[in-house]
């Protein structure tokens, strides 16, 4: 009895810590409560038309110089008024009909070049497109014709990162060991360090370490850059200051992973704990998509509605085998946000395997009929409502 009544007191100091932390803020930017238990309970369908006024399908020309690996994307957004695919092997524009424009930049060992590409980042203020690699140190810029500016940071190995305005970046540190101080900083682009975070998720780490616990998620929404780490609960905001301050806090006394088990590897493997970790984030204006991995499931899509404050977990669309919104819009594929590209318009990637199965059951447009196997894949694109 005296170990609950303590873990709910350190539950509840928690809360309170992070709604004093947000005493000063601004109601738009308040702290909000999800309930992750809650929504695992009461799977809801719903329909695209509840979210979305339009839906435009590109399919991304298919051929040598920009053959895109459908397993291995990193990023898809907009340049202008083109669309800029990444994947691990290289970042492609192709215009809204799907013709290819060119490649951005190249894989290799020189000057300018990289390896398999780690994140892009797309500077809209100052339209260029910057990529880091898992070979190469500091940050490559181009500009959006793929000519190579510079490197910024060309000491520094970069993973998890985000762009927050034209002197600063904010990026994850890694805590493989579980023994790491801080689990993220602001830095200059000139190397300086201009603010960290100290880090309370603390472990043993006593076999092999885990790879997922380098991992984090950063987006852009308005005008801040937002962070959540792997395996914590929280969505961060970053202010003026790089101060993190406390936006959405996931809630579950069900669907938590130890510490011990993340510790170790082959625990973490062989667990069969039905955790729940945010992968995929995207907000907008009225809606929170989330893309939440769990353990017996795989991915599955919860939804946060800003103005009805609801949060549920989309369920299986009827005489579909996939999970997001049903497609009444054209009656074409079941659809949940992968990427937004732009301010209040999603896209969702679709594989040509998941193209060639909906196919057979005549459940998509004829535009999808020349898609084969060796295609790339095709980006679904909703505007919001």
């Amino acid at each position: 009895m005296k170990i609950i009544q303590r873990k709910q007191k350190i539950v509840c100091f928690c809360l309170l810590s992070a709604l004093l932390c947000c005493k000063n803020v601004d109601n738009s930017n308040s702290l909000v409560l999800l309930n992750i238990d809650e929504a695992t309970e009461n799977e809801t369908q719903m329909y695209l038309s509840s979210i979305g006024r339009t839906i435009k399908y590109v399919c991304p020309e298919t051929k040598e110089d920009c053959l895109i690996n459908e397993n291995s994307i990193v990023f898809t957004g907009l340049v202008q008024n083109s669309l800029l695919i990444a994947d691990l092997n290289g970042c492609y524009l192709f215009d809204m009909d799907g013709r290819f424009i060119r490649q951005i930049g190249h894989k290799g060992n020189g000057p300018g070049e990289y390896g398999n590409i780690g994140n892009v980042v797309y500077d809209e203020k100052n339209n260029k497109i910057m990529i880091t690699s898992t070979s190469t140190r500091g940050i490559l810029v181009y500009d959006d014709k793929g000519n190579y500016i510079e490197t910024l940071l060309s000491q520094v190995n970069l993973s998890h990162w985000a762009l927050l305005n034209n002197e600063a970046i904010a990026l994850n540190i890694g805590n493989y060991m579980g023994n790491s101080s801080v689990k993220s900083a602001v830095i200059s682009l000139s190397g300086d360090t201009l603010s960290t975070a100290p880090n309370s998720d603390l472990f043993n780490g006593s076999r092999s370490p885990l790879s997922l616990n380098n991992m984090a998620v950063f987006y852009p929404f308005e005008d801040k850059v937002y962070y959540n780490r792997m395996f914590n609960d929280t969505i961060y905001y970053f202010d003026k200051n790089y101060e993190l301050i406390p936006r959405y806090i996931f809630l579950s006394s069900r669907h938590k992973l130890e510490s011990t088990i993340r510790a170790d590897a082959m625990k973490f493997v062989e667990t069969t704990v039905d955790y729940i970790l945010p992968w995929q984030i995207i907000e907008t204006e009225k809606y929170l998509f989330v893309n939440m991995f769990r353990n017996k499931k795989g991915l599955k899509p919860y939804f946060y509605d800003k103005d009805k404050n609801e949060f549920v977990c989309v369920t299986n669309a009827e005489n579909h085998n996939a999970d997001g919104f049903i497609n009444d819009l054209d009656n074409g594929p079941v659809f949940y946000p992968h990427y937004k590209i732009r301010d209040e318009v999603v896209c969702m990637i679709l594989n040509p395997s998941h193209i060639i199965e909906l196919k057979k059951q005549s459940l998509l447009p004829d535009m999808f009929l020349d898609v084969n196997e060796d295609s790339n894949p095709v980006i679904a694109i909703v505007e919001l409502i």
